[in-house]
């Protein structure tokens, strides 16, 4: 607590955050843009093995441009963040992340390994400042708050925060698992 303020009940911080209009654009943002990077992310080992006719040992330099890149794009997605905010940094890297779901309609067996490491290039700076953004605009959230109520709430935000992680992370491929499978 702030102040030496008592501290509430878990039960009140959680009324708390689910009133912060501010928590509630974000997670719910959260939500579905992580269901559909799940669900992307599920069907692209199917797509790549059925539809492309590769083998999965395609992943390993499609990972290694994606780690070089967002190596490379989180000291440049800083500096985007510090001239056009932190939005507009978090619009980017959805942007991006659209574009390179499109990418794969233009893919089609005997895909060259340069259009996928490219693609592997371009997820890494969307999956970067997906993951950079979010996490900032949620510590301002909890920093907003904690100045505003006194209380330091941090462990409740980041709980639903990851609470909203895990599940579409479960609930995303087994959609996908589900409308793949033969009726």
């Amino acid at each position: 607590t702030l102040q030496g303020s008592a501290k509430p009940g878990i039960g009140k911080d959680f009324g708390e955050i689910f009133r912060n209009r501010h928590f509630m654009r974000l997670i719910g943002v959260k939500f579905m843009q992580l269901t559909a990077i799940q669900a992307t992310q599920a069907s692209l080992l199917f797509f790549l093995v059925q539809s492309l006719q590769l083998k999965l040992t395609i992943l390993v330099p499609f990972g290694l441009a994606m780690s070089v890149s967002s190596i490379i794009a989180a000291p440049l997605l800083v500096k985007f963040s510090k001239t056009y905010g932190k939005r507009a940094g978090y619009f980017l890297a959805s942007t991006v992340y659209v574009a390179y779901c499109f990418s794969w309609l233009l893919a089609e067996p005997g895909e060259p390994l340069w259009a996928l490491i490219l693609r592997g290039l371009i997820v890494g700076v969307a999956a970067t400042g997906n993951v950079m953004f979010a996490m900032s605009m949620l510590t301002d959230i909890i920093n907003v708050d904690a100045r505003e109520s006194g209380q330091r709430r941090e462990g409740s935000y980041t709980t639903v925060y990851t609470f909203v992680a895990k599940l579409t992370g479960a609930m995303a491929p087994l959609l996908v698992g589900t409308m793949l499978s033969p009726a």
